[in-house]
């Protein structure tokens, strides 16, 4: 809490400093920083502001702020995904390819008109992925 008021301020200095140095412990502490400058500072600023009847500008104002502080959110957030983990797409792409291409090798069992117990029974029965399958996706990979 005694570092509450200052969030307005060190928060941006902390985000210019964690993009310069690409830390995505910094960029995770920045995140922190706007998120609480989004849940508390902003709201207590507005409904104070509403309270002494402020112009209706600056309450704009306020909730362009916060607009942003979503939009910068949502990029740190992605920014900071891709430092920790590069290969994240790729690896995303890879598993939704293999899952399509085993969902359309079964789906002759699953289009079958029985209860969903047969259905997990016969698709536990039916094993591992077949050889062709395999191929396949080992082709499309390459």
């Amino acid at each position: 809490m005694f570092i509450l008021p200052a969030v307005a301020f060190l928060g941006p200095l902390w985000g210019i400093l964690a993009s310069m140095s690409g830390s995505a412990p910094m960029l995770k502490t920045y995140s922190s920083m706007n998120a609480t400058l989004f849940l508390v500072n902003c709201p207590l600023t507005f409904l104070f502001m509403l309270y002494m009847r402020d112009r209706p500008f600056y309450l704009v104002t306020i909730l362009a702020l916060m607009l942003n502080k979503v939009f910068i959110n949502f990029t740190s957030a992605k920014v900071t995904l891709h430092l920790l983990n590069p290969s994240f797409t790729k690896n995303q792409e890879k598993i939704e390819r293999r899952h399509r291409n085993l969902v359309s090798a079964r789906i002759d069992v699953v289009t079958r008109d029985v209860s969903s117990a047969e259905r997990a029974a016969l698709l536990v029965a039916s094993g591992p992925p077949s050889e062709s399958l395999l191929g396949s996706m080992n082709q499309k990979s390459a």
